[in-house]
């Protein structure tokens, strides 16, 4: 390499250096995320900012629901800036980072989606976990000075959040965006729901759901405990969405047929009593192998009768192509890799938006290009 050509490729590399050392010298402006908006919440009285039940739940629910409900799944932070630069500080209510059968990403890390001029949603990065406490950074290469962007930030599926600080750089506008006046969709559900298995929080099925009908989603997902109970019912019943979303089978063992039956007739009847024509939909059991499993049978059972009680607006989804034909779509057979929770969106979509009130129009938003 020649003399020249050594000084011109050493000047660039410390050109690019003193760039981000005068970006950190210039120094980072951190807001709380507990003070920011924090969309798929049911109640304002949680325990914490980032947990999804109220307070007075834990006198109600059985313990696992409740540890469940603590984890921040389906939770997402909404703000608009103009930054280059977004960075994150966030502390988990647990050290364990991982499942066998998760990445450390989906159970505890922070996924990143900004909107485009179209009002699509865009994937832009994930921050990922290095320990119970960890650090992040984005860098969005084509952000202008200005151009204020909407971003939403999804926080872990199977951890909970302690602390979460959001930052960008000094002289960059950071703004929050006006509360969304629609309902929402509250989807309760078992481990699936919760986002067992994604590999980032954003490839949920429930978040897919949520960014693609523009529609606010309450994940009520409670691993190993969506049994559809009497106390969770009554919880429901206080909502107020544009429908009831309830899958529950994979709680429920086929010898609880008649628990089935009778936990789905509470339910509805519970919602009635506070909300005459909301739709419900319940989702049947997802199976590759295109089975209708017994559960499904009794569940489709009760539904018939609630039909002949003139229980009207109330409907059943079939589970058989939620994953799929091939097995690819899981990773243990059951819970769905990011390919079922595709094939999961791609099925309930079409079902939800034929069952809520209005879709909002997108908004206007610039586009955004990450390292």
């Amino acid at each position: 390499m020649s003399f020249l050509r050594m000084c011109f490729v050493f000047g660039l590399v410390t050109a690019v250096l003193g760039v981000a050392v005068a970006e950190e010298a210039g120094g980072m402006v951190w807001r709380d995320g507990s003070e920011l908006r924090i969309d798929g919440k049911g109640w304002s009285d949680t325990p914490t900012p980032y947990s999804r039940l109220p307070e007075r739940a834990e006198e109600k629910v059985r313990k696992p629901v409740w540890d469940r409900s603590l984890k921040s799944a389906g939770l997402v932070i909404h703000f608009n800036t103009d930054a280059r630069k977004i960075s994150f500080k966030w502390t988990l209510t647990s050290g364990s980072l991982a499942m066998h059968h998760m990445p450390a990403t989906g159970v505890s890390g922070l996924d990143l989606y900004v909107k485009n001029a179209d009002g699509k949603w865009l994937y832009v990065r994930n921050a990922r976990p290095t320990g119970k406490s960890s650090t992040g950074s984005v860098n969005i290469w084509d952000a202008e000075k200005g151009n204020m962007r909407e971003y939403k930030l999804y926080l872990p599926l199977y951890n909970g959040i302690e602390s979460l600080q959001i930052g960008v750089p000094e002289g960059a506008k950071f703004e929050q965006p006006d509360v969304s006046d629609a309902k929402p969709i509250v989807y309760y559900g078992t481990s699936i729901t919760q986002g067992a298995c994604a590999s980032r929080p954003g490839m949920a099925f429930a978040a897919m759901i949520e960014r693609e009908l523009g529609v606010p989603l309450i994940n009520l997902g409670f691993s190993g405990n969506g049994r559809m109970e009497p106390e969770v019912a009554e919880l429901l019943a206080e909502l107020d969405p544009q429908v009831y979303v309830v899958d529950c089978l994979w709680n429920l063992t086929r010898a609880e047929d008649e628990t089935i039956q009778e936990r789905a007739r509470n339910l509805i009847w519970k919602i009635r009593s506070k909300h005459a024509e909301t739709p419900i939909l319940f989702v049947g059991q997802s199976n590759f192998r295109g089975l209708r499993t017994g559960k499904t049978e009794a569940l489709l059972e009760e539904l018939e009768k609630a039909g002949d009680n003139r229980v009207e607006n109330v409907h059943f989804l079939p589970g058989r192509d939620l994953l799929g034909d091939d097995g690819d779509g899981t990773v243990d057979g059951v819970h769905p890799n990011d390919l079922g929770m595709r094939r999961h969106a791609d099925v309930l979509i079409p079902a939800i938006r034929e069952l809520i009130a209005e879709e909002p129009e997108p908004k206007d938003a610039g586009e955004a290009k990450s390292d």
